[in-house]
């Protein structure tokens, strides 16, 4: 029998389940909101809206079933109402629209019981994001091997890297059967890297938080990760700790680098370091000088 039979069986298994407890004087979910689920949800249960390779593909980057906060989401998202229909769904189960989901960008959202960690997701009304939350993948590849660059070459102490995982969300409620809705089965869960909001990110890259030290160990971890998107102040901000966040972890391996995209957020001196610096790089090893 197919994986796909299997796993449609166990979803039949499940909602004849769920009938029968329905039928009974017994409470599904606590009366309080910070209270854990009478129902053991900690095991991921197959979805059977999503093709079972992709499901096995995606499994061993999910959330363990054991991290702290995966009860949490686990009662945030087995709601009534579907919590990811909308922008206005969100807000409604206490989400805090970080950054929005505009066109083809996922949202950032915080949640006040997900402390430490926020959300990256598409909502089903985003229609033209199909099949983008599949790309959670690459995020997760991108953070491993930035953190592995910044062990190998003992640049903790100057950047930091959010672990991140997928988590696969309860096959229903489902969306609202309607064209315009996109159902959408995963999110990406991601550490907090408390990120100094613009005009302070901003104000830091031009002050003297900016060293040569800063500098050179980031054009080594950049050009040897080939991170084209990891080249521009919003997306390498400083943090609350002081450290720079590689928090656009999407891209990699893609060469060459435009290089001259942090120049304008840099301080003058500190440009004409960082100029010096790729131009001394192509004369050594042939790196392309910025224009």
């Amino acid at each position: 029998m197919s994986s796909r039979f299997l796993s449609l069986g166990r979803y039949l298994v499940q909602a004849s389940l769920s009938f029968t407890l329905l039928i009974q004087p017994i409470p599904i979910f606590a009366e309080h909101e910070n209270q854990a689920s009478i129902l053991d949800v900690s095991a991921y249960q197959e979805n059977p809206y999503v093709d079972p390779e992709i499901w096995d593909d995606l499994s061993p980057y999910f959330l363990p079933e054991d991290h702290p906060i995966k009860e949490m989401l686990d009662d945030i998202f087995s709601n009534k109402k579907r919590v990811i229909q909308s922008k206005k769904s969100l807000k409604k189960a206490k989400f805090k629209i970080i950054r929005e989901g505009k066109y083809r960008h996922p949202y950032v959202v915080s949640h006040p019981r997900l402390e430490g960690y926020l959300l990256k997701l598409y909502t089903d009304a985003q229609e033209y994001a199909n099949k983008k939350e599949i790309r959670s993948v690459c995020r997760i590849f991108g953070a491993q091997l930035m953190q592995e660059a910044l062990d190998r070459y003992g640049y903790n102490s100057l950047f930091k890297v959010p672990k991140k995982w997928i988590y696969p969300l309860p096959a229903e409620p489902s969306p609202p059967d309607k064209k315009k809705y996109c159902r959408r089965n995963f999110v990406l869960v991601v550490e907090d890297m408390e990120i100094l909001n613009k005009e302070k990110n901003y104000d830091m890259w031009k002050s003297t938080a900016i060293t040569t030290e800063k500098l050179d160990a980031l054009y080594i971890i950049v050009n040897e990760l080939g991170l084209c998107d990891s080249i521009v102040a919003f997306n390498i901000p400083f943090s609350s700790d002081g450290k720079i966040a590689f928090i656009d972890t999407e891209y990699f391996h893609r060469w060459p680098i435009k290089f001259y995209r942090l120049d304008h957020y840099l301080s003058l001196e500190m440009r004409g370091y960082w100029k010096q610096l790729i131009l001394n790089q192509y004369h050594n090893n042939g790196v392309e000088p910025t224009p």
